[in-house]
């Protein structure tokens, strides 16, 4: 009997440290301040895929991107079969490769023996699937801000946003990186306060920005994600009033940019040269 009282008992203590240890774990990643680059302070022009002149999506894109003088570059994110992250924006690999498929339903191998560049121009030829790890560590190289799309979901599921995470983390990365996604994909993972820049997306108009406004107080830095068509100053008014930074997308005209500027944009998606 004295036994089962002493093995219950030490049950029932291990189990408090395990809880007190994972709480403790939870607690230490927020107690470290994040160091978020200083780049997210300024008006940030943000190279859309990449050079529009490459392939978008690839490495060499964004490796343009940046010796042109861009500060931070947006990429779309899927997912292969074998989980592995890669850029890319479609669902299949029809438009911007010489092969067809769905792309999470092929490994990785199998898609680096297609070509992503060709379709460009004859002197991309060649061009793999960029593997975002790889793209991690050379913005992290090159203190690059790198913006990841993941709102579109015909192409990414929101069970994916914790990997994902877990990835750019053990890059060093989060203090330069931003999340791009719908309030309710980011609502789940974000039971809990994190150490993360998000940009919420289908912020249409002023009833999304009220609706939005409260992932705020979960995340480290964030902003609201808004077609340069559907941007007004009443929706820049409100962000900055609640002390959230505003992004519009995608310009590609100087008109359109000098429209954003003057209703209040702080970050800027764009195909145009960097100014």
């Amino acid at each position: 009997m004295k036994k089962h009282i002493i093995l219950r008992t030490l049950l029932f203590v291990s189990v408090g440290f395990l809880l007190l240890a994972c709480e403790k774990e939870n607690a230490e990643e927020l107690e470290v301040p994040l160091v978020v680059s200083p780049a997210f302070s300024e008006q940030l022009l943000i190279c859309h895929r990449g050079l529009p002149d490459f392939p978008e999506n690839t490495y060499t894109a964004v490796d343009a991107a940046v010796k042109a003088g861009f500060k931070a570059v947006e990429c779309d994110i899927s997912v292969t079969a074998d989980g592995v992250f890669v850029l890319h924006h479609d669902v299949t690999i029809d438009r911007c490769s010489n092969g067809t498929g769905r792309i999470d339903e092929m490994t990785y191998e199998e898609l680096l023996s297609y070509d992503f560049g060709s379709w460009k121009g004859e002197q991309f030829e060649g061009e793999r699937l960029a593997r975002l790890s790889d793209i991690l560590d050379y913005c992290k190289a090159m203190g690059v801000v790198l913006e990841l799309d993941l709102a579109d979901e015909t192409r990414f599921d929101r069970k994916w946003i914790p990997s994902l995470y877990d990835l750019v983390k053990e890059k060093g990365m989060l203090g330069q990186t931003m999340f791009t996604a719908t309030q309710d994909e980011l609502e789940r993972f974000l039971s809990v306060r994190r150490n993360i820049i998000v940009s919420i997306s289908g912020v249409y108009d002023m009833a999304a920005a009220r609706r939005a406004v409260a992932l705020k107080d979960k995340v480290t830095l964030c902003n609201f994600s808004v077609p340069h068509h559907k941007l007004t100053s009443e929706i820049c008014d409100f962000a900055h009033e609640s002390g959230i930074k505003v992004k519009a997308w995608t310009v590609k005209t100087q008109m359109e940019m000098d429209k954003c500027v003057r209703r209040g944009a702080d970050y800027i998606i764009t195909e145009l040269p960097m100014m």
